[in-house]
């Protein structure tokens, strides 16, 4: 459903520096010290070791704060060895953390995790207390458990037995199970309450999408927009099940990519609706009245867009000013006003395509037939 005329153009990664742009290559190496900056692994070492202050005047008895090797409060460099021992772990598949540190002859050596005195016990405390948000100064709102806290100081020897990962898999079936009996449906958004449902973790994903805010100096005219599941089998409510799928289970984001598969920006959906007056936004987002959940979702990616669009022009009247030349480039013109979007099936609705449209944004993608859809328009062509 593009023009013609319409020409494709690449993506530019570009970063600001004293009104300089400096090309970026977006490899993994350098969007690691993008994302992963120096600034925000310093606000999540202070907030840890803040929190575990706070647990610490909550149960000042308790029994983990016995060993100081293992309580000890966090550094950087800690911080960003616990960072990659978890990057580590989604590459290196065990059946559980604690695997990792196993002396059994049939288990591998992990060099990573025993660097800088990381114990088992220690990244385990380090993974109860880990604080993204700043935690509440009320140590009433703090809650310790004695098992967690036994377990962390548990010497007994690390033996991945059958018995246990049979356990595991046991566990998570039923869990899988428990999630079926949930009822599906679709949330409208309260408009009185702006909370989200993953407040704690806000201030992490606000910084992703900044940054990725920051290092595209001109959005290519080719995006995709679809689903994303990041897998979890815990117990939350706001996770999705998808048949089908290569992950079947976890929590389901809505992502905008480049032509070259970059995520732009990408949006969470939640899943719980609150009964009663104590309603709870679970979105970013919300359904307006007479649209669906879908419709809504392509709103907030227009708006996403748009967000690009006004960062070019004023980038645009800026240099201009700044030169004192009134003239305009044609060039960043066509660059800030057409766009064309993949999407598959799930989103290519005539409601959707017709929004898109209004907003001068081209559709690609399939479609299932089914009442109303192909338009007769669209029949016509394709009889003859």
């Amino acid at each position: 459903m593009c023009h013609p005329s319409f020409e494709p153009i690449e993506t530019e990664f570009k970063i600001l520096d004293e009104q300089k742009s400096i090309a970026v290559v977006p490899t993994a190496a350098t969007l690691m010290d993008q994302y992963i900056s120096e600034d925000m692994m310093a606000k999540l070492v202070e907030n840890l070791n803040t929190y575990i202050k706070l647990c610490q005047r909550k149960e000042p008895q308790a029994a983990c704060w016995k060993k100081q090797d293992i309580c000890a409060p966090l550094d950087l460099s800690l911080m960003y060895h616990f960072i990659n021992i978890l990057y580590y772990m989604g590459i290196a598949r065990l059946p559980c953390k604690r695997d990792y540190w196993s002396t059994k002859k049939w288990m591998p050596y992990h060099l990573l995790v025993h660097e800088l005195g990381m114990t088992r016990h220690r990244f385990l405390f380090i993974w109860r207390h880990f604080h993204v948000s700043p935690p509440s100064e009320d140590p009433n709102s703090i809650h310790v458990e004695d098992d967690e806290i036994d377990d962390v100081v548990d010497d007994s020897p690390i033996e991945p037995t059958i018995e246990r990962i049979v356990a595991d898999q046991e566990e998570m079936q039923q869990q899988s199970g428990e999630g079926n009996e949930r009822l599906e449906g679709e949330r409208i958004a309260s408009k009185e309450d702006v909370q989200v449902w993953f407040n704690k973790i806000e201030p992490l994903i606000n910084h992703f999408r900044n940054v990725s805010f920051l290092i595209v100096f001109i959005l290519g005219t080719l995006l995709s927009f679809d689903e994303m599941m990041v897998q979890f089998m815990g117990r939350s409510g706001e996770t999705h099940q998808i048949k089908h799928k290569p992950i079947g289970e976890g929590y389901k984001l809505f992502t905008l990519t480049t032509f070259r598969g970059f995520i732009v920006n990408f949006t969470l959906d939640g899943r719980t609706a609150a009964k009663g007056k104590n309603k709870k936004n679970t979105t970013e987002y919300e359904t307006q009245e007479g649209t669906g959940k879908r419709q809504s979702m392509i709103i907030h990616v227009c708006r996403v867009i748009n967000r690009f669009k006004q960062r070019q022009l004023d980038r645009f009247q800026t240099y201009h000013t700044s030169t004192r030349n009134n003239s305009q480039d044609p060039l960043i013109e066509k660059q800030m006003s057409t766009f064309c979007i993949a999407m598959d099936n799930y989103f290519t609705l005539p409601g959707v395509m017709k929004a898109l449209r209004d907003k001068h944004i081209g559709v690609v993608g399939t479609a299932r037939f089914k009442k109303s859809w192909p338009p007769k328009e669209l029949k016509v062509i394709e009889k003859s």
